[in-house]
């Protein structure tokens, strides 16, 4: 969950700072971690970063890059659909589901 919640406070920053090499960085590192966390936390706690990346980027432009590389990891974006069609003891809330489904919907 450390390192989730590291991610989710730099996505937060880097928005806030419009830094847009370090959010495909960030980026990136969702990609690279984002089926490796087997705790509910930790996955809704990264989806929000990427939600974040991707709602909290002003320009059109920034965020179509990003959408595109999201895209093109084919594995993140079938990760995506699988937790937003799960349900799961662990997540009586569905968060993980309505997450998943908010940025499938935002980047479709």
């Amino acid at each position: 969950v450390a390192i989730s919640t590291y991610i989710l406070n730099l996505s937060v920053s880097r928005c806030k700072k419009n830094d847009e090499p370090s959010k495909i960085k960030i980026l990136n590192m969702i990609i690279l971690v984002l089926q490796k966390f087997k705790e509910v936390e930790a996955t809704f706690r990264t989806l929000v970063a990427l939600g974040t990346l991707v709602t909290e980027t002003a320009q059109d432009s920034d965020r179509r890059v990003l959408v595109d590389r999201l895209k093109q990891a084919d594995t993140i974006v079938k990760h995506l659909k699988t937790l937003a069609n799960t349900r799961s003891m662990n997540d009586p809330l569905g968060k993980v589901a309505k997450c998943s489904t908010d940025i499938l919907a935002l980047i479709n």
